[in-house]
């Protein structure tokens, strides 16, 4: 990244990575979309975080709420690992539970979220088509405190989300927008 790009984006590779110091750290994707083939409308909000729960104990979590539109229909998929940390490169942002996670770069990120048990599958790439915000960016550099300590809330606003997902069995396209998020 040049210089000018810096002062009008100050998100870095080093953000999106994992921060093993934190207590609480969550990457998320939410949006809306459209499947194609029979144009139903849904939204999605999925995360993969990690927290301690005591002094020396992480667990893990995959959170994913799928809701079709038309239906009325909540697809509720919740994972928990006691114990462990997200399955995570330590040089890139690559973060992932059982067969779910997330992976990229901005301004590009590829991401594949599944329940076996509600049978679903979604794979999605995600482009961002706005520069990253922290929250109190211009106040603080986005650093808000918290309790004893401080953390970062930041976010891509808008992005463009494309990919697929096989429901029951039946494969379909999916376009639609949404935003990216980051936290710790």
């Amino acid at each position: 990244m040049t210089q000018k790009n810096n002062a009008e984006n100050p998100w870095t590779a080093e953000d999106e990575k994992g921060h093993l110091s934190s207590t609480l750290e969550w990457w998320a994707v939410i949006g809306f979309f459209t499947t194609q083939e029979n144009q139903k409308q849904w939204s999605i909000k999925a995360t993969l975080s990690e927290g301690v729960v005591d002094k020396k104990k992480i667990d893990s979590l995959c959170n994913i709420t799928l809701f079709d539109q038309k239906e009325k229909r909540h697809y509720v998929s919740y994972m928990r690992i006691p114990g462990a940390p997200l399955r995570a490169r330590l040089d890139a942002f690559d973060a992932g539970l059982n067969d779910s996670f997330m992976k990229g770069s901005y301004p590009a990120y590829e991401a594949h979220f599944r329940d076996p048990d509600q049978d679903f599958e979604i794979d999605f790439t995600i482009q961002a088509e706005s520069v990253p915000h922290w929250v109190a960016q211009e106040a603080t550099n986005g650093w808000i405190p918290m309790g004893l300590g401080f953390f970062r809330y930041g976010f891509i606003p808008k992005t463009r989300i494309s990919g697929t997902i096989k429901i029951h069995g039946k494969l379909f396209t999916i376009k639609g927008t949404g935003y990216f998020e980051h936290v710790w």
